[in-house]
């Protein structure tokens, strides 16, 4: 795959500008739905591995006001259980797929996760309009966060009955603690940008029409400050205080598959999952050669 077909097949979900130093990527309303296609996952690996190898020297993540939202969230969770007309009347087939679907999303955030880690640059995140808290996690695992003063955190997951899938688990713990961490997540409440930025979550709160352009500033003036060396020994030594990401996410992955088997369902179909599941393992096979 090119540096161009990455592009054109990641068009659906962000867009990369580079100018100035910084590495700019620009999400789109859809953005969460890339993690349901193998391809895309791929094409999202080759564009961060491209990132870290460029010349430029900070990166920024600009969000939409509706990228994170409620609505889109759903709209995944949606795809993720199967909740469609193709499979809703076959549940035991529902369970099946939902599985693979939660192991495709845990593999983008993890590949995420990892890349925001380890990547010799600093990266500055927005949040903007309505942001599903689980969303929050990746912006926890960015060196700086820019949200629009009116941003809301809304805790859906907990109202869907579904434990989070984004590595929230993983950072919120260290910046606010067990015990805020658990208090906030059991109850379907919301954060507000003021919350957020109270608990240190969020750097710096401004109007929502001034978030690009501060997020912008921040970044070029990142750009001119940050050496890979020094920004590369500083998130080394960062994550000896947080646990393995693998164990992480085997863990995540494993808990959520779980609950999510409560889905009731009928008697199994044995012969359409095994054939199912059987072209479901090639097709990932194939997309792993490519």
């Amino acid at each position: 795959m090119t540096f161009e077909d990455t592009l054109a097949l990641l068009k659906p979900f962000l867009k990369l500008e580079t100018r100035g130093g910084v590495a700019t990527i620009q999400l789109t309303d859809d953005a969460l739905m890339a993690g349901q296609d193998l391809r895309c996952i791929e094409a999202l690996r080759c564009l961060l591995d491209h990132v870290g190898r460029s010349p430029d020297r900070t990166v920024l993540w600009i969000t939409t006001p509706r990228c994170f939202s409620s609505e889109r969230c759903d709209a995944l969770w949606r795809r993720v259980a199967g909740l469609n007309e193709q499979y809703v009347k076959d549940p035991y087939f529902t369970r099946s797929m939902t599985s693979a679907a939660v192991r495709h999303e845990v593999d983008m955030f993890r590949m995420l996760f990892q890349w925001l880690r380890s990547v010799p640059k600093p990266v500055i995140a927005t949040f903007r309009g309505e942001v599903a808290l689980p969303l929050l996690g990746a912006g926890l695992a960015c060196e700086y966060r820019i949200a629009a003063s009116d941003t809301v955190f809304c805790n859906r997951y907990r109202e869907l009955d579904v434990p989070p899938v984004t590595g929230l688990l993983y950072t919120l713990p260290a910046f606010v603690g067990v015990g805020r961490t658990a208090s906030l997540l059991m109850r379907p409440r919301e954060l507000t940008a003021q919350e957020a930025f109270d608990w240190g979550l969020i750097d710096l709160l401004v109007q929502d029409d001034q978030v690009e352009l501060c997020a912008r500033l921040t970044a070029a003036d990142a750009a001119e400050r940050s050496t890979p060396n020094s920004v590369a020994a500083m998130k080394n030594l960062l994550s000896q205080h947080l646990p393995p990401l693998d164990t992480f996410f085997a863990a995540e992955t494993r808990e959520v598959e779980r609950a999510i088997e409560k889905i009731p369902g009928k008697a199994p179909r044995l012969d359409r999952f095994a054939a199912d599941l059987q072209e479901l393992t090639q097709v990932e096979r194939h997309n792993e050669h490519c």
